[in-house]
């Protein structure tokens, strides 16, 4: 189920807009690896915080609260018509961990702060002359113009280039040592400029300072 969970583009979606309204909405920092496995547990707590404190948000009421999120949940997916009501007519326990996802990033996308696409949330949040956060990064571009970013706790993705607003294509390309030298060597030989500068980027800058948080931080296995 987390290999499921990883590959969805919701997934670094949500996690930025947790990161980017962390003090808004009072959110606990939250690394992507314990997001993930709250997302994967049915009976996770801070699952059902991150969606009380977005409901809260939303409908303006105090009330709101991790004991009472799911009805809060139903009774607002029913006003709105949305289609994830038959996900919400579960209890949170039965729902699978893609659906999780799924819940969290439609009600991301009913804040009044909604980005339609993740391309758009981090362009406004990291671009021009604003700071870059260090934990999500914009590493550069293959010969097929698909964006490589780095992410929080030692991640490096892939987005597809070309996609309509909403459905951008992510990949988690790299979780370990052995997985970054793959993605690297892939790059080696390439004759295409783009994926020179990528290649050099990633071997002489990137990896050398991620790979001894590599070494000692393995992530949690893959189930």
């Amino acid at each position: 189920m987390m290999e499921d969970v990883r590959h969805m583009h919701e997934l670094p979606y949500v996690a930025h807009f947790v990161n980017n309204k962390r003090a808004l909405m009072k959110f606990p920092n939250i690394e992507i690896r314990s997001f993930e496995i709250c997302i994967c547990d049915g009976k996770s707590k801070l699952f059902q915080d991150i969606v009380s404190r977005i409901l809260r948000h939303i409908k303006n009421n105090t009330e709101i609260r991790i004991d009472n999120c799911e009805k809060h949940l139903r009774s607002y997916t029913e006003e709105n018509k949305s289609e994830i009501s038959q996900l919400v007519k579960q209890d949170f326990i039965s729902v699978t961990g893609p659906d999780r996802l799924r819940i969290l990033k439609w009600l991301a996308d009913q804040t009044k702060e909604k980005k339609n696409d993740i391309d758009e949330m981090l362009n406004e949040e990291f671009g021009g002359d604003s700071q870059l956060d260090p934990t999500i990064i914009n590493v550069g571009q293959d010969s097929e113009n698909r964006t490589y970013w780095y992410f929080d706790d030692l991640r490096l993705y892939r987005q597809k280039s070309g996609q309509s607003k909403g459905s951008g294509d992510w990949q988690c390309l790299a979780t370990s040592c052995s997985t970054w030298e793959e993605v690297i060597g892939n790059f080696s030989q390439s004759t295409d400029d783009q994926e020179q500068d990528l290649h050099a980027y990633l071997s002489n800058q990137l990896y050398p300072a991620i790979k001894p948080l590599l070494e000692t931080q393995p992530l949690s296995p893959q189930s």
